[in-house]
């Protein structure tokens, strides 16, 4: 599990270096749009990860998917 997240983190990695390689901007730009893109991945990792881990715990107090999707 912990490769498979190790993984995904590499992918990323790769996928954000290419992007910002490909843009024909000005250095100066393109620093700060690649900040911005970096903390917006950022961002929505953290949101996946609280996610899964309130899904995790809402199955955990109930096993009843119709009430998990309610909350």
């Amino acid at each position: 599990m912990a490769a498979l997240i190790a993984g995904c983190g590499v992918i990323l990695f790769v996928a954000v270096k290419s992007v910002s390689g490909c843009s024909s901007i000005p250095k100066r730009w393109r620093e700060a749009h690649k900040a911005g893109l970096i903390a917006f991945l950022y961002l929505e990792m953290l949101d996946l990860s609280f996610s899964l881990d309130g899904v995790i715990g809402a199955f955990a107090i109930t096993r009843d998917v119709v009430l998990i999707l309610l909350g």
